[in-house]
């Protein structure tokens, strides 16, 4: 149970969970409490939600050129 409240807590703060101070995430993988897998699923995770905003926004970039170009 402590494992899946620290994955969800990890979504919510501004932190890298790399070596901030008093970053649960951290403090579950040293304790045992979070497996490394887990903690590496987190990291890739994160990189996959910042990656498919980028192309979100690259989106409506290219769909407002587009309306100003058809005007």
């Amino acid at each position: 149970m402590a494992e899946t409240y620290t994955v969800t807590v990890s979504f919510y703060r501004d932190c890298t969970h790399t070596n901030e101070p008093g970053c649960r995430v951290l403090k579950a993988l040293q304790e045992g409490d979070l497996n490394n897998d887990k903690y590496l699923n987190i990291h890739l995770e994160k990189r996959q939600n910042i990656i498919k905003c980028l192309i979100l926004k690259k989106e409506r970039k290219i769909a407002i050129l587009e309306n100003l170009l058809k005007k």
